[in-house]
């Protein structure tokens, strides 16, 4: 799993790749808010510019409620999850 931020997207692609070359057939990445965009580009690149096999195996959009411990507000956060498997190995395996 690679929790994308607000970091130049290579950051966040070596990561990825990093984890391919250590043998993860699956890749999670997860975003909130601002940072959602930056999880799209991460995995687009990843996907067209570097490992041409890789393929999107599920997107989930949800919001989160987060309670701020000073104030007690809640806030909704909208987050993202993008997980990407190499072709041909969907299937029940622990994604990193």
């Amino acid at each position: 799993m690679v929790i994308v931020g607000t970091k130049p997207a290579d950051r966040y692609i070596l990561a990825c790749l990093l984890h391919i070359h250590d043998g993860a057939k699956r890749i999670v990445l997860k975003a909130r808010g601002r940072a959602i965009s930056n999880a799209c580009v991460v995995a687009e690149r990843l996907k067209n510019d570097y490992v041409r096999e890789l393929e999107y195996e599920d997107i989930r959009i949800f919001t989160e409620r987060i309670k701020n411990e000073g104030t007690g507000r809640v806030t909704r956060v909208t987050s993202i999850e993008i997980v990407l498997s190499m072709r041909g190995s969907v299937g029940p395996q622990n994604p990193r």
